[in-house]
Parts: C-alpha cells; structure tokens; sequence
C-alpha cells in the first residue's frame, strides 16, 4: 500500500488534505503538523510514495523538509501545498519540486497530482469528515444524515437526511461547544453538489433581494473554504454575484436602502462588512474617472476574497498591526501568523487562478496598507498604493464604521476627523468624492 506523508500545521487544513488523498487512492496516511516532525517521520520511514508539505509552519518551514529530501538522496516526489508560489520562494526558485496546489484550490490540485503519480486509484475516504455548521443555515433540505463528534471513535446522528434545519438545536449544540457538524465520507461529494445547487438556486430566486443575495453567497462561500478549501467550481458562482453587485449600485438612489437592509441582519462582522465594501467602493469608483463595470467587477471581487484565507472571525475585525498587539494574548501563534501574512496569501491565490482581471490580487494585497506607510505587509505609503487600493482601503474603513455603528453617520465628520491621516496624495481627491455619498 502507497504511503503518503501530509505536513500542514494547521488541523482542519490537514483533515481535508487527508479526506480528499483517501477520496483518490488506497493509502496509508500519515500526519505532521510542523517541518520537524515531518522530517523525523521520514527519517523514520524512508519510503514515502509522496509527501504533501505546506511551505509556512512553526519548527521548520517545507523548504527545509525538501532540502532534508534532497540532500539525503531520497526518492520521494515533494508537492508544495501553499498559498505562496513556489517562484516567490527564494528556496525553491531554481529547484524542479514534483509538483504544486494553490492553496485553498486543493481539491483539483490534489486530484491532479494523485492521478499523474499514481495508476491505482481505487476510492476510499474516511468515515466522518467535519464540515462549518454555518453552512446548513441556508440548505433547505438536508441530503445526507448529519453527526457531532462525541470522541474520536463515536459520532451520534444529529440530523436525519431530508430534515430541515433547526435553529434552536444547532444553538444547543454550539452552546455545549459543538463547533462543526460531520457527514458520512461516503456522502461528501452528494452533500458538496448539494451546496453548489443551492447557490444556483439563490442567483434565480426573484422574491430575495440581490443584497440579500450577495451577503447569503458570500457567507456560503466562505464556509465552504473552510470546509473544503477553496474550489473552483464555485468560482464561476461568484462571479455570477459580482454581476448582482454591480447591479445594485447602477441606481444610487437604491444604495441607502441596500445598505441598510444589510446592516439589519445579524450575522458575522466578516459576512456584513465584506457584503458593505462592494456596494461603498463601486459607488465611489462610479465617481471618479473609474465608471466600467471592468472596475465594479476588480472591487466587488477584492471584497470577496480579500480575508477568504482568515478563520477566526474576531481576527478579521482588526485593522492595523497597533491593534493586533493589544489584543494579541486571545489568539494562538499560528493565528497571528496566519493574519499577518493574509493579504499576501490572498494576493497569491488570486495572482494563480485563471480568468481574475489584473489588479484584483493587488488591491487585495495592498488592503491593509496605510498612507503613511505604518501599514502591512509591505508599509507602503500613500506614493506608491494603486489607485483602486486607494478606493477598497477607504471603503473598508467606511464599511467599519458602518458595522459599529449600525445607523447613520456623519461621513464628512468622520473623513475629516477620523480619518485625518489619509489626507495624503490621492487619498484626498478620492476623500473629496466620498464626502458626496449618501450612505445611510
């Protein structure tokens, strides 16, 4: 039986990792959560048929764990999993590394490699695999029975297949810290086109409002991310949302309303302020010398993706590096890392995938960049941020204030007040039209 090694710190990255290898080929599995225990497992067992590695982890990164391949003259094909290219990397640059995955685009990526390495790909997948109980929220009708994980050997049925979702039990479950439902691996992929049949069916439904549409899709999106990674088969879904988007600020007499229909809704920081930078930055574009759809379509994209790789949602709702310290004693390591390195992840993913406009993964990249160069990653200041950066970043700010305060503001005050320091450049002729815009 082949052996495959997985190396990825973070676990439920790794579980999924693990379902799909299982899904493609007879295995045996093993696991390491960092490069120093990866490199002890193949000290120990010299025969691996694969290692799939992530690049950035606690004791030792993955390019250590290929030199150690490497220079030790071992047989064993090395694939990089990570949001960082494998040409950004100084250690792998002149380097012919069997193989790549985008991170979170892994399902093909994996599938893909399996199938060019392998012949014999007989299915096999676990048990049980965890998926975000978020994601239920908006399925109508379960297709597969649903689980919470009591141990590790004992799961109890929860849901019966074709129940309706429940409000009130699901609270229950999350209150006695019940954090994923599971499904039968056998069901996975049933349940998986399920999921993409419901995001269909939510671009068709004419008695749901497009904010509505927008903000239910997103927040689908996400959960499916953290549960599967990133596919692209829903790609093609969100740029069908992107379309919606644009829509709704053709008529900024309907902003207002659009706006406020959002901010009614109590749901996470994450679903409501990446549902408010689309409708704030398209309409302040709209302003400007930056009227195409070609424009809306760059922004409302950002808006989508620009924390797709953060997990916490509490980490989302900082905005600078001088508040990630206050607060930095409620997060693990990995979670710090994780945020500090988000926006280049997620630049990375964008810059790799097919049919993304350019200047989508650098307005991502730049979102959290500040005009007096104090902000991440890269500190640049307000000379050398792109011109639809300038646009995501003040209306991140905007759509913030908006979260918090969940009523109307005093746009002029709060540009002028708050926001003092981004008087800088073309920061403050795009200030200047966003004073114009009624929001609320």
């Amino acid at each position: 039986m082949k052996k495959i090694l997985i190396v990825e710190d973070e676990e439920e990255a790794r579980e999924v990792i693990v379902f799909i290898v299982n899904s493609k080929i007879k295995a045996t599995i093993y696991e390491s959560a960092n490069g120093q225990d990866a490199i002890e497992k193949i000290k120990e067992i010299k025969d691996f048929d694969l290692v799939i590695c992530d690049y950035r982890m606690p004791e030792l990164n993955g390019d250590v764990v290929y030199k150690y391949i490497k220079d030790n003259k071992l047989n064993i094909p090395y694939v990089l999993c990570s949001a960082d290219s494998p040409t950004t990397i100084e250690a792998f640059k002149d380097e012919k590394i069997f193989g790549f995955i985008i991170k979170p685009f892994i399902s093909k990526g994996i599938s893909d490699i399996i199938c060019t390495l392998f012949n014999d790909k007989t299915i096999e997948v676990p048990e049980y695999v965890p998926l975000s109980s978020s994601l239920f929220k908006s399925i109508p009708i379960y297709p597969s029975d649903l689980y919470i994980k009591l141990s590790d050997s004992k799961y109890v049925k929860v849901f019966n297949k074709g129940s309706t979702y429940d409000e009130e039990e699901l609270k229950r479950y999350k209150t006695r810290g019940v954090e994923h439902l599971y499904v039968k691996g056998d069901q996975s992929e049933v349940l998986f086109d399920e999921i993409q049949t419901l995001l269909q069916d939510i671009l068709k439904r004419k008695q749901m409002t497009s904010a509505k549409k927008v903000k239910t899709i997103f927040e689908i999106v996400h959960s499916i991310a953290d549960s599967y990674g990133f596919k692209e088969e829903v790609l093609e879904l969100v740029q069908k949302t992107i379309t919606e988007t644009i829509d709704l600020v053709r008529e900024e007499s309907l902003l207002q309303k659009y706006i406020q229909e959002i901010l009614q809704d109590e749901d996470s920081y994450l679903s409501i302020h990446s549902s408010l930078i689309p409708l704030i930055s398209c309409s302040l574009a709209s302003k400007m010398e930056f009227k195409s759809k070609n424009t809306a379509h760059k922004l409302t994209l950002a808006a989508f993706m620009h924390d797709i790789t953060i997990k916490n949602d509490e980490l989302t709702k900082i905005k600078t590096m001088v508040e990630l310290e206050k607060v930095k004693t409620k997060f693990s390591k990995e979670e710090l890392d994780r945020y500090k390195r988000h926006p280049v992840e997620a630049g990375n993913l964008l810059r790799n995938m097919k049919n993304i406009p350019p200047d989508v993964d650098r307005i991502v990249l730049e979102h959290h960049e500040l005009p007096n160069g104090t902000g991440f990653p890269r500190k640049l200041d307000y000379r050398r941020i792109g011109p639809l950066s300038t646009i995501f970043i003040l209306s991140h700010l905007v759509a913030d204030e908006l979260y918090w305060k969940k009523s109307k503001i005093d746009l002029v005050k709060f540009i002028d007040e708050e926001l003092a320091e981004f008087h800088e450049g073309q920061f403050i002729d795009i200030s200047a039209k966003l004073k114009t815009i009624e929001l609320f």
